[in-house]
């Protein structure tokens, strides 16, 4: 799971611009809602994982409501964190597969 961030950091713009992007276009706009996911990920990737789930959980609501089509990469990267969390902290995942279907049901 951990390549997989690792992966999809590196693919993406540096923190800088993303936070740019945050600011300049909002988390409401297509380019910020991307942004806000690869924001998602370099926290991932930095073991920022809590911060990283409260970004990927904005993304889906967000998302939901739009209908964006980061949703589908929001949801495989929310899966792929509560793989790592169900190693590091089990009650976590838990917590957040709860959190996960409640956003998308």
């Amino acid at each position: 799971a951990v390549f997989y961030f690792s992966e999809l950091a590196n693919n993406g713009p540096d923190i800088q611009t993303v936070q740019a992007t945050l600011q300049e276009k909002g988390m409401q706009s297509e380019e910020g809602l991307t942004a806000l996911f690869q924001l998602a990920t370099i926290l991932i990737l930095h073991g920022q994982e809590d911060s990283g789930a409260e970004a990927l959980l904005k993304v889906l609501q967000i998302a939901k409501m739009t209908n964006h089509a980061i949703k589908e990469n929001a949801q495989q990267a929310f899966v792929k964190l509560i793989a790592i969390f169900e190693l590091k902290a089990p009650e976590r995942a838990t917590e957040l597969r709860r959190q996960m279907q409640n956003m998308l049901f």
